[in-house]
């Protein structure tokens, strides 16, 4: 059976994909960028393309698995 990229119901994300075709930015929820509605909500956009729609991802980036090892 093939390892699954994307997360589903019940599955808890680590990271984030932007679904936007052309951009495809990965990071994590931290990472995005955020547009404020109004005075009382705001909603979480891509920080490359200001798109608000995400898949959740079950394993890090490359990008940050990279950093993280450099922490340590």
């Amino acid at each position: 059976m093939a390892k699954r990229k994307y997360a589903r119901f019940g599955d808890t994300e680590v990271a984030y994909e932007c679904t936007n075709k052309k951009c495809k930015w990965q990071g994590l929820d931290s990472e995005k960028a955020q547009r404020i509605l109004d005075e009382c909500q705001s909603v979480h956009i891509c920080p490359e393309c200001n798109n608000d729609e995400f898949y959740g991802l079950l394993e890090l980036p490359e990008r940050l698995k990279k950093t993280r090892y450099e922490q340590i």
